[in-house]
């Protein structure tokens, strides 16, 4: 009597602890990847180079640029400078890379203030927008991802 008590205790003991692990499910948001903005345009990483154009005391310049697009974890950053050729001044710049609506957009600044905003064209390897410092100069800027 005692061996068949002892195995009705054991039983529903032997039941609790051998329960089945049911998997959560993994809750990684599959739209990660599609949000990381350094996978989605990969192909505009590296150095380019261009030219500005930029207008003060009503008489319009050109200058080149250059810069790195490089990643920063997930996200993309630009980092350069350009030289007024009239003055060769050298201004760096920096700042971000977002996506609008599937284009990669540029918005930089310079180191007194300036900024910069454009869209690259994966496809062609290739950028422009426009650039201002207040109050008086401002321009277009064009280029393409150095080979």
């Amino acid at each position: 009597m005692k061996k068949l008590l002892l195995i009705l205790l054991c039983l529903p003991l032997l039941f609790t602890t051998c329960k089945k692990e049911v998997e959560e499910p993994n809750n990684v948001n599959s739209n990660t990847e599609n949000n990381n903005i350094s996978s989605m345009f990969a192909d505009i990483k590296g150095d380019w180079e261009g030219y500005i154009t930029y207008s003060w005391n009503d008489s319009v310049s050109v200058g080149d640029w250059y810069a790195n697009i490089s990643s920063d974890g997930p996200n993309l950053i630009i980092d350069g400078y350009f030289v007024f050729n009239l003055t060769e001044v050298l201004v760096s710049f920096s700042g971000d890379i977002d996506d609008a609506g599937g284009y990669p957009s540029i918005n930089a600044t310079t180191q007194s203030g300036g900024d910069f905003s454009g869209l690259i064209d994966i496809e062609e390897s290739s950028g422009s927008g426009t650039w201002t410092h207040p109050p008086t100069m401002e321009g277009i800027w064009i280029g393409s991802k150095s080979k």
